[in-house]
């Protein structure tokens, strides 16, 4: 009675120490599965800081673009103004180009009639001359 106690006891003894092997690789099995998450969690941290960096850098350079935008649109609108201040100054010339041109033609004329007028009084006075 007392062997088999003893035996009973070894036999208890010796699960226990397997169970408990089993729970120490167990444990062991899940501290490496913490790690490993814990390494993940620092990457996807890192991928997350590395993603708002770059986010930064995108509304940086998209706000920069917006004002480039805008500073174009307002010398396009400065141009536009020119371009319509220089048409009305070019019919305003090419206006006052023709009335002056046609105040020269009346002039041509009126030489022209000035000229044929002393003419005549040429050729009368040459006439009264001849005669």
């Amino acid at each position: 009675s007392v062997v088999s106690t003893q035996s009973t006891g070894r036999d208890r003894a010796l699960r226990s120490e397997e169970a408990l092997e089993s729970v120490s690789a167990q444990l062991e099995t899940k501290r490496v599965k913490v790690k490993e998450a814990e390494g993940k969690e620092e990457s996807l941290l890192k991928q997350v800081d590395s993603l708002a960096d770059e986010r930064v850098d995108l509304t940086q350079a998209l706000d920069a673009a917006k004002r480039k935008l805008f500073v174009a649109e307002e010398r396009a609108a400065e141009i536009e103004d020119e371009l319509k201040t220089e048409k009305t100054k070019s019919k305003h010339k090419n206006v006052e180009a023709e009335e002056q041109i046609e105040r020269l033609e009346r002039k041509c004329k009126q030489l022209k009639v000035s000229v044929d007028s002393l003419n005549e009084k040429l050729q009368e006075k040459e006439e009264e001359v001849t005669a």
